[in-house]
């Protein structure tokens, strides 16, 4: 009778919007195989730090297309929202997925960001002034018990959602774009849909509270997605990008977003909680200040050059594609060499680190042409970007000067004897 009653005390914490993870006991692990808790501890949690339930045949139905009866081995993972309350959201973790995926989500609802068990505990306890991002939900759960404030994403582009809720009413219309079409939405008369309005549907649950309270305490964003031998695989890489346009877009400053790339040790592979497991909290602790030290540490885009002539392609850029362009453009430049002023004249120049030459920056300059420049020269030849490409030589121009990093300097202009032609 008693083991009943703490399995209904649980469900019943577990279907209340207002239960706070705090009240969430170990009673969470009742009914959990040996396997599920062996899963767990490789990630060096255990089922009270994730607030894990057993998986019934209502779950695996519930995240299935087409629904099963069969029910394998495996867990719940319940979803909070950042206040610490349990969100109507969940995942499930099958450890024999005969084939199938081993992580499922909910059928028909939208992507959601992961807020682990006490992480409001570590925020507060810790004052830390960065939160780390990170893929998978075991991974932060580590991070946090290990005392690390972190949130987690399900898949390294699942900050975003495919779905955009819309009125009953909206009228849908096939419209040409250039050489394709698309579908555009009337919304009715006299309804505003604050969520299509302000873009905010294509964010997963959760997002605009994450940046919230970062952009609001002047936090950083630390981005730490999976390594292998050869670094970052490309598709993560540029995921890790994307993740950062869409942070500086939404309000952090790009000296905020950094990523850090794990060391992958002996392993083939490392994750956030394989460090901390491997390597302890010491070790990663270090590694975190190092990243946190350096001038600059955006994460960048893997093809750059092909990234922007991409999108250069496009008949008509957005406003939010055309930032992320240049700023792109800025990253590659930031990480090449230097932005500086020159503190009496106000001049803006680019340093290259590599060639150890100094350039003058004039751009949106009407009276010079950007071709006529060896900056203009170096957009050109490095990134394919002309004159032409008025509105991302525009926001390349104002990221350029106002962006957070340039350094202010004294600039002269050296008479000097080349070594090589000593009788010249």
């Amino acid at each position: 009778g008693r083991h009943i009653r703490n399995v209904i005390t649980h469900i019943r914490s577990y279907i209340s919007p207002k239960q706070s993870w705090t009240t969430l006991t170990v009673d969470a692990r009742i009914g959990l195989s040996q396997g599920a808790i062996e899963d767990l501890q490789r990630s060096g949690i255990g089922p009270h730090d994730i607030a894990a339930r057993i998986l019934t045949g209502a779950e695996v139905a519930a995240t299935s297309a087409g629904g099963s009866t069969h029910t394998p081995d495996g867990y719940v993972i319940p979803y909070f929202d950042f206040r610490g309350a349990i969100a109507p959201y969940y995942r499930i973790k099958i450890l024999d997925p005969l084939g199938g995926p081993k992580y499922r989500a909910l059928t028909g609802y939208p992507n959601h960001i992961y807020f682990p068990p006490g992480l409001g505990k570590v925020l507060k306890s810790s004052q830390a002034n960065y939160i780390i991002i990170t893929e998978g939900e075991k991974k932060a759960v580590c991070a946090v018990k290990c005392g690390f404030p972190c949130v987690a994403l399900a898949g390294v582009d699942s900050w975003r959602n495919r779905q955009i809720t819309l009125p009953k009413d909206t009228k849908l219309k096939a419209v040409k774009v250039g050489a394709g079409s698309v579908m555009q939405a009337t919304i009715p008369s006299g309804d505003s849909n604050a969520l299509v309005m302000q873009d905010s549907g294509i964010v997963a649950v959760g997002f605009h509270d994450l940046l919230d309270y970062m952009v609001g305490n002047n936090m950083e964003a630390i981005i730490i997605f999976d390594s292998d031998k050869g670094g970052v695989k490309s598709q993560v890489q540029r995921a890790a990008a994307q993740l950062g346009y869409e942070l500086r877009y939404r309000g952090l400053p790009i000296i905020n977003i950094r990523q850090l790339i794990l060391p992958t040790v002996k392993s083939s592979k490392m994750g956030l909680d394989d460090y901390l497991v491997t390597q302890g909290v010491k070790s990663f602790a270090g590694i975190l200040r190092s990243c946190r030290k350096k001038r600059i540490a955006f994460p960048r885009h893997p093809n750059p050059k092909t990234f922007i002539a991409g999108r250069l392609q496009k008949a008509r850029l957005s406003r939010k594609e055309t930032q992320d362009v240049s700023l792109s453009i800025l990253m590659e430049l930031e990480t090449r060499g230097r932005r500086l002023r020159n503190t009496s004249t106000h001049d803006m120049f680019f340093f290259n680190d590599k060639t150890h030459m100094l350039m003058d920056v004039a751009l949106g300059n009407p009276r010079i042409m950007l071709h006529d420049t060896a900056f203009g020269t170096y957009l050109y030849q490095e990134f394919n970007l002309a004159a032409i490409d008025q509105r991302v030589v525009g926001w390349l121009a104002a990221q350029f000067h106002g962006e957070p990093g340039v350094k202010e300097a004294v600039t002269h202009r050296v008479l000097a004897l080349p070594a090589s032609m000593p009788g010249c």
